[in-house]
């Protein structure tokens, strides 16, 4: 499966969907702040990463530059209790079917990993 970079700073959440990842098979590592996910990104080779949009001294959206700037491509996923916010309406416009509201299904958002995934694999064989 994949390797996901989780960023969530509500402890009950985090976990929830870190637990809901690793019985689906997935490697988890977790960053509870827009700091420990940068550094987490440098430091380990992840597939996929899924972000709160609110992270406190940064926000998710700062962080989907960060990755997009990487030598691969990966994919994004954002996630938030808020939708109506500017911040949430400006990552609907740039992530579209990656921008999960909370609370959510998490057979749904895996199902949305293994989609990205096989999409991810296909344009590296191509």
């Amino acid at each position: 499966m994949a390797r996901v970079l989780l960023v969530e700073d509500e402890r009950s959440i985090r976990q929830a969907i870190r637990f809901e990842l690793e019985d689906a098979g997935h490697d988890v590592i977790f960053a509870e702040n827009f700091n420990e996910a940068v550094s987490a990104f440098h430091s380990f080779e992840c597939d996929v990463v899924i972000s709160d949009l609110f992270l406190g001294k940064g926000d998710g959206i700062q962080l989907l530059q960060l990755v997009s700037q990487s030598e691969t491509e990966i994919p994004f996923i954002g996630i938030t209790a808020f939708p109506e916010t500017t911040l949430a309406n400006k990552a609907r416009k740039v992530l579209k079917d990656n921008l999960f509201i909370k609370p959510f299904n998490s057979p749904i958002l895996n199902d949305r990993i293994k989609q990205l995934m096989a999409k991810n694999h296909a344009q590296k064989v191509a």
